[in-house]
């Protein structure tokens, strides 16, 4: 039975040899010319209903010509093609002359399967994260989140909520989602698959955007970091976190309140109690908040310790 991603190929193939035969012609011979070898662990799939499927491994050319010129003259060929002869090398370059020519462009089947307008920017993202749509279900998981895609940054968030298991390309939830999967990028298994498909520049250029976390050598902990403290000066002066300025953008404490508030009210809070926890501990909060009138703690909610100084 053939794969999914050559259904089309062989009907547009079978469509091919299915029309009348030129003047002159008693029969059909078609090179499939593949350089980038998309269909190469297809093409054994790959059955017409009138022609013979044959494929050129570059050293079975004169073969291929005998089998041709001589020992088969009648029926129809379609001969895979997925290397290159220089001219003068190449046996069967006379009956290259008089056949047709047939090129599959893979990354287009991939575009029309998730319903993605075949662009050139999206074309371009497409092959750029190849080793991701050239599994098919992953392109099953786009094409389901229903999302209208017309730009490559909503390419990639298709992607990356794929990767995550979500069915919405919210950015938070994506975020959310990653950093509900563990703080240690080697053994949180979304990130991973994330990496996997070279796609962790996408994650961070996304988180880096809306939260301003950056940095040269990403971390998801510190990346936690980033949030929890940036949420918490919402709440609190500046002033009761210094010393902790690398870990806080001021201009962004909106999104980064607005982020953790979504997160607490989810539903999903044991992991952000976790990482709130891990960050209390390595920053030693209780130690710094202690020392602080209620009043200055009482409006803070995103680390446990600020109810254990209040108490």
């Amino acid at each position: 039975m053939a794969l999914p991603d050559s259904e089309k190929v062989i009907q547009e193939l079978n469509r091919r040899f299915a029309q009348p035969l030129p003047e002159f012609y008693s029969r059909r011979i078609i090179f499939w010319y593949d350089e980038d070898r998309e269909f190469e662990d297809k093409i054994s799939e790959i059955e017409l209903v009138d022609a013979k499927v044959v494929v050129l491994t570059g050293t079975n050319s004169f073969e291929i010509k005998k089998l041709l010129s001589h020992d088969d003259k009648s029926s129809n060929y379609l001969l895979y093609c997925p290397v290159n002869y220089p001219d003068l090398e190449n046996w069967l370059l006379p009956i290259q002359l008089y056949s047709e020519e047939f090129r599959a462009d893979l990354v287009s089947i991939w575009l029309d399967e998730m319903g993605i307008a075949n662009t050139a920017n999206l074309r371009k993202a497409v092959k750029d994260y190849r080793p991701f749509f050239k599994t098919k279900a992953h392109r099953t998981k786009v094409a389901a989140l229903g999302v209208d895609i017309d730009k490559p940054a909503q390419l990639y968030k298709a992607l990356i909520a794929a990767l995550c298991g979500v069915k919405d390309t919210n950015v938070n939830l994506l975020i959310r989602t990653v950093l509900r999967a563990g703080t240690d990028a080697e053994k949180n298994a979304i990130y991973q698959s994330i990496a996997d498909c070279g796609a962790d520049k996408i994650f961070w250029a996304m988180v880096q955007q809306v939260s301003g976390y950056y940095d040269e050598e990403p971390d998801l902990r510190k990346l936690s970091c980033h949030i929890l403290l940036t949420a918490a000066t919402r709440t609190m002066r500046m002033d009761n976190l210094a010393g902790l300025d690398s870990f806080i953008s001021a201009a962004h404490e909106s999104y980064c309140y607005d982020f953790v508030s979504e997160w607490m009210h989810s539903g999903e809070t044991k992991e952000l109690y976790d990482i709130a926890r891990d960050i209390e501990d390595e920053l030693r909060l209780y130690n710094r908040f202690m020392n602080l009138p209620v009043e200055e703690l009482v409006d803070t909610e995103m680390f446990p310790c600020v109810n254990e100084c209040i108490l």
